[in-house]
Order: C-alpha cells, then sequence, then structure tokens
C-alpha cells in the first residue's frame, strides 16, 4: 500500500513540474521532490524495502487429529 501511495505522489510532483514548465516557469522545488520521491520510491521496491518491508504468507496451519 506504500508503494502505490508514493507511486501516486511521484507521479503527481513530475505532473506539476510539467505544469510548471507549461507555465513558463519551472520549479525547482518540485523538480527537487520529484527526485526525492523517485529515489524513496526505488528504495521502497528495491532490496531495502523487502528488508525493511518483509513479504510474509499466511501463518502454518497444523492439521488437527
Amino acid at each position: 500500500m506504500f508503494a502505490v501511495w508514493l507511486i501516486f505522489v511521484t507521479f503527481s510532483a513530475v505532473l506539476g513540474f510539467i505544469g510548471s514548465l507549461a507555465a513558463g516557469t519551472p520549479s525547482l522545488a518540485v523538480l527537487v521532490i520529484s527526485g526525492i520521491d523517485v529515489v524513496a520510491l526505488w528504495v521502497v521496491l528495491g532490496e531495502t524495502g523487502r528488508h525493511w518491508f518483509p513479504v510474509r504468507g499466511p501463518a502454518p496451519t497444523s492439521p488437527r487429529g
């Protein structure tokens, strides 16, 4: 869920930068935020993210007998 949120934020920041370029006033702040978002997304979806956010399967169940 966190990765989905980061993808949305990254996409919004990139659109904000493109909008600032279209307006003729490129925003350095939005570009920096976009870069931070991309790096955060890379970390969350990479090896570091697997270490901090492990995917666990369902708990094992033992048959009753």
